[in-house]
């Protein structure tokens, strides 16, 4: 990210710039999430969280 940074500043694009995109697609982010454990999707809401990096971890049968 850094590295993203740095090369886009060298290429003349402000740093203000990129701080208000990066926080902006933060906070789009937050906000998509929040809004969709808000309105019930509390059970589709753990599956994108956590589901993508543990269904490579454990498989049918399993103790947890």
């Amino acid at each position: 990210m850094v590295a993203l940074v740095l090369a886009l500043t060298l290429l003349g694009v402000e740093t203000a710039i990129l701080s208000a995109v990066v926080g902006a697609t933060a906070c789009d982010a937050a906000a998509t999430f929040a809004l969709l454990v808000g309105l019930g999707g509390w059970e589709m809401g753990g599956k994108t969280a956590v589901g993508p990096s543990l269904w490579r971890l454990i498989s049918i049968g399993d103790d947890i």
